[in-house]
């Protein structure tokens, strides 16, 4: 139920015109996040 709910939301989305800049905004922040967590992760390493 919920799988085709977020399938219906991500085909009307990708139906808008603005859908490639939001995207790319979307992986960009994910990719900082991941980088970011990376860095907790390192950090936590070194100073254990």
């Amino acid at each position: 139920m919920a799988l085709a709910l977020i399938l219906t939301a991500m085909t009307q989305w990708r139906a808008r015109p603005a859908f490639a800049r939001q995207a790319y905004a979307a992986n960009v922040l994910m990719l900082v996040a991941g980088f970011a967590m990376m860095g907790l992760q390192i950090t936590g390493y070194f100073v254990a």
